[in-house]
């Protein structure tokens, strides 16, 4: 029994620093003027002709995630922020 308890803690304090749960991939591309966003099972969640800029946005919103979140990205490090 005390090793279920024991077990119980663990669980209880991994899911207190656990900020997003579930489990989720996909790929977005540009191609051609084109943005795919598709599930990692396939399927395309969103696509749209991008405007000047679009995937610029798309990196800016990563970035700022990536920061907020103590996270590591190779364009911040290039950039050396």
């Amino acid at each position: 029994m005390e090793d279920i308890n024991k077990a119980k803690k663990v669980l209880n304090n991994a899911n207190q620093n656990i900020k997003e749960f579930g489990t989720a991939k996909i790929n977005i591309s540009l191609n051609e003027g084109f943005i795919r966003v598709e599930h990692e099972e396939g399927g395309s969640l969103a696509e749209w002709n991008a405007s000047k800029g679009d995937w610029d946005k798309i990196w800016k919103t990563i970035n700022k995630l990536v920061i907020k979140n103590n996270g590591v990205s190779l364009w911040l490090t290039e950039k050396g922020k």
